[in-house]
Order: structure tokens, then sequence, then C-alpha cells
């Protein structure tokens, strides 16, 4: 008789080993689909957060003269509405130096495809300009994206764009910031850049 309970223990504990032992493959296997489809939403969703960083543009020319660093600079970022137009001067010398500028520093000039879009004054913002060696002063001017691209103004030209895969897509053109600084002589800096 104690064979028999034994004998249907142990077959009983084989059975119930068994049932057990496939639930835990089946758990595991499941457990280990369900980790990899959350790896995936996980890498999904930081694509479609970081894939849209805001992209930013910024482009400089230098010119330095008789240890004086003269920088025209643009920046625009995609989601603003605008751009700035930076104009630094630097003083690289060992001593202070006094700039001739009255009113204003210089003019910046902007022109695409031969045309000219924008023309402003960098204005002064106290006479004269003094800078101790190491310093540098900065003046900026702001203005719409929208102005710096001329409308179309024929039909054929409206339809330049290109068909991508998020849209259509405007082709750039290039721009050309022209800043003139009213120095003894005038300095020109150029810049050109296209967004």
């Amino acid at each position: 008789m104690k064979s028999k309970k034994t004998f249907t223990r142990e077959t009983l504990d084989k059975i119930r080993s068994e049932s057990d032992s496939e639930k835990t493959h089946k758990s595991r296997k499941t457990g280990r689909i369900i980790l990899v489809l959350d790896a995936v939403v996980i890498v999904l969703i930081l694509l479609f957060f970081f894939g849209k960083n805001s992209k930013t543009i910024y482009k400089s020319t230098v010119v330095t003269l008789d240890s004086i660093e003269y920088r025209l600079s643009v920046t625009a970022e995609e989601e603003r509405p605008d751009v700035t137009f930076s104009l630094s001067i630097k003083n690289k010398g060992a001593r202070s130096r006094t700039f001739p500028f009255k009113e204003k520093i210089g003019t910046l000039t902007v022109k695409t495809e031969n045309t000219t879009v924008l023309s402003k004054p960098f204005k002064l913002h106290s006479s004269p300009l003094i800078l101790p060696r190491g310093e540098n002063h900065v003046v900026s001017i702001s203005c719409l994206k929208n102005q710096l691209h001329p409308l179309p103004s024929t039909k054929n030209e409206k339809n330049k764009g290109f068909l991508s895969l998020f849209g259509k897509s405007d082709p750039s053109n290039p721009v050309n910031a022209l800043a003139e600084i009213y120095l003894n002589n005038i300095l020109a800096l150029n810049l050109i850049f296209t967004f």
C-alpha cells in the first residue's frame, strides 16, 4: 500500500513539476517578448522626441586688423521667426583703444539673388567707443526670416520646391550679408549663408 501511495505521489509530483516547468517556460518566453517590445517602444519614443531637436544656424566671419578682431555672425533657430546679425569688436591689443565711430559703427546690407532685402545701421550706444584690453563690444540687428526671402513673382517660381518624404520643401537660396565698418577707411566683412 505504501508503494502505491509513493508511486501515486511521485506521479502527481512529476505531473505537477512538468506543468510548472511548462508554465515557467511560457512565462519566460512571454516575459522576453514583452521586454523586447518595451525596448522597441522606448527607442521609438526617444527617436521621436530627440529627432526633432532644434536646428540652429550659426555662421561667422572674422577679420583681425591692428590687433582688433571684427566678427560678423548670423544666428537663426528653426522654430523662431527671426534672424540675428551680430557685429563684435574685440580688442586683442596690449592697450586700451578708442574708435572713431560717431553715431553708428557701420551698415549691414543683406542681399538675396542680387536684391537688397535689408539695409540697417549698426548703431552705437555711447560715443566714443573705448575698449580696454581684452574687452569686446557687440551690436546686433534682428529681422524676420521672411524678410530675407522675397516672395516669388511668377507662378513658375512658386513651384520651384520639391516633394520630400515629409511634405514639400523649398530650396534654400544663398543669402549674402555685408557689414561695412566705418573706420578711417571702410572695412567690409562678407558672410554668405543659407537656411
